[in-house]
């Protein structure tokens, strides 16, 4: 396909999730196809679509030039550093802004135009927006882009606990992602994050939002990949599955593919009081994603030692990411309000 306009372009794809759960292998994999760039996580929602109030509704000049100031360092404050260079090389402000009406105008225009510009300077034509923290705003995304695709993923909430754990050990910013960590707020991250998600593919468009399992990716990566090819409408080929690095928390064989010895990793890496927290507080998410408890041996001193401690992890973690979220009382609100009920 030769996509000559902006307004061309077909609709972009959104992976989103709990953190740690395979959207990043599910970018890498869909950035293998010929048509797709997967940039890594451009944050928009949380950065850009969050301060509306300050932003105004980008129907001035004024507005959409300190929109695109703000967007066009957010892979650099985001830590995608290779991305942001390519946008400093192939984007420039005056082009940015002076594409958005074309693209449709508006928030939904600003992103269009900034993420297809970057998919055509690699000769690409569709983008793929790996942001797992976009499932708390699926409706918004919905809304902006009728015609987008929603892969969501989801994993064994155990797993997804000693990933976030240890995730620090491969991090470039080591003492942050270590603060971030307690087993009941991460526990309670997931539950908040799985009932976003099972609330939206449950009551929402099923055309619009695909369901993937890690562990069925990784199991059975041939017949998952063209699952998700059917659903966004790309032609599957062999060669997507050639992936070369991975993201795993731990230090995995250095050959490329896809490996499957995460699976089930919790069993050896977490201690049974944080196994008992997240079967606890995750419980109706197992369930309904087709994961087992299991029967733990725990110290009742130790759970509640975790329990009156979360409060103190918790604003420890918010301060850490100050400088890597929205206003903070909307940050937390869309992360508490899926909390209530399934």
């Amino acid at each position: 396909m030769i996509v000559h306009n902006l307004d061309e372009f077909p609709p972009p794809i959104f992976l989103v999730g709990p953190a740690r759960s395979g959207t990043t292998l599910t970018a890498k994999i869909l950035g293998h196809h010929p048509d797709v760039f997967s940039p890594g996580e451009t944050h928009y929602f949380e950065d850009i679509w969050t301060r509306r109030d300050a932003l105004g509704d980008l129907e001035s000049e004024a507005e959409l030039s300190r929109a695109a100031d703000r967007l066009m360092t957010i892979f650099g404050r985001f830590n995608f550093p290779d991305t942001q260079e390519l946008v400093d090389a192939v984007i420039q402000k005056e082009t940015l802004v002076d594409r958005v009406d074309a693209a449709g105008g508006g928030y939904a225009g600003l992103y269009r135009a900034f993420t297809q510009m970057l998919a055509k300077s690699r000769g690409k034509i569709r983008i793929c927006d790996d942001t797992p923290k976009h499932l708390y705003y699926l409706q918004a995304i919905l809304d902006l882009f009728p015609k987008a695709k929603v892969i969501a993923c989801v994993r064994d909430p155990r797993d997804f606990l000693s990933s976030y754990k240890n995730y620090w050990r491969r991090s470039t910013e080591s003492e942050r992602i270590k603060s971030l960590y307690h087993p009941v707020i991460t526990s309670l991250l997931w539950r908040s994050s799985a009932n976003a998600l099972f609330r939206h593919a449950r009551n929402c468009c099923t055309d619009r939002i695909l369901l993937v399992r890690y562990e069925d990716l990784v199991q059975n990566p041939t017949y998952e990949v063209k699952r998700i090819c059917d659903f966004v409408g790309l032609t599957y080929s062999d060669d997507m599955l050639a992936v070369e690095t991975h993201n795993s928390s731990f230090d995995e064989p250095s050959s490329p593919g896809i490996f499957t010895s995460s699976v089930g990793r919790w069993r050896t890496s977490l201690d049974p009081e944080e196994v008992w927290w997240v079967q606890t507080v995750g419980q109706q998410g197992m369930r309904a994603f087709g994961y087992q408890e299991e029967p733990v041996n725990l110290s009742a001193i130790a759970v509640f030692r975790l329990f009156i401690t979360a409060p103190f992890a918790l604003g420890r973690a918010l301060h850490a990411n100050a400088r890597k979220r929205g206003p903070l009382l909307g940050y937390i609100a869309r992360r508490a309000r899926p909390l209530i009920g399934f």
